[in-house]
């Protein structure tokens, strides 16, 4: 049985290290504004869905319903608790990063944190909207390998283990063309790859 697990799990892996592909794009639109985001966006998006997966599927007995349960739990609706737990905040660059930021669910007030001034409030839920927004596009492109790995790891692995191993492989860094150069004889050499 065990092996059987194991080698549904290396096949699951390459499926997905064939596939990885760069999900969210550098800017996302929510609420009719533009926001771009930090390179890495991906990884970190795709390590808070699997957590919030392992949690979902063990705290509710998920996968006692089979397969189909952790499908549905992990589209759409796992973005409930990615907003309850992570958000984005704008950098001093300007562009948005993801952040993890556990909200009290008896508290109605802990989403604001320190945020006291309508401004800071503002920025609060521009950083909750665009959390719900990136959650939804990453989850309707990475349903399926999301939830064929937590159903064959939710009951043998923790959390952070699957989502170290799955998550690199499962979102590939966004590939940059190299710059071309005019034709002709350059004193300089190439970039590198």
């Amino acid at each position: 049985e065990r092996m059987k697990r194991e080698i549904c799990m290396l096949f699951i892996l390459f499926v997905t290290f064939v596939a990885a592909r760069k999900v969210l794009k550098e800017k996302i639109r929510a609420r009719d504004k533009t926001y771009s985001i930090e390179p890495g966006t991906d990884l970190l998006m795709c390590k808070a869905v699997v957590m919030e997966m392992h949690t979902e599927v063990i705290k509710h007995k998920i996968k006692d319903g089979g397969e189909d349960g952790i499908w549905e739990t992990a589209g759409m609706a796992i973005c409930l608790g990615v907003v309850q737990n992570y958000t984005f905040q704008q950098r001093p660059s300007g562009k948005w990063g993801m952040i993890f930021n556990p909200k009290n669910d008896d508290d109605d007030s802990s989403m604001f944190g320190s945020a006291t001034t309508p401004e800071e409030q503002a920025k609060v839920v521009q950083g909750l909207l665009l959390t719900k927004e990136a959650c939804m596009q990453f989850a309707e492109e990475m349903q399926q390998a999301i939830s064929e790995v937590i159903y064959a790891r939710v009951d043998s692995d923790p959390a952070e283990s699957i989502a170290d191993a799955f998550c690199p492989q499962a979102v590939a860094p966004e590939k940059r063309r190299p710059k071309t150069r005019s034709a002709g004889p350059s004193s300089s050499p190439p970039p590198p790859p």
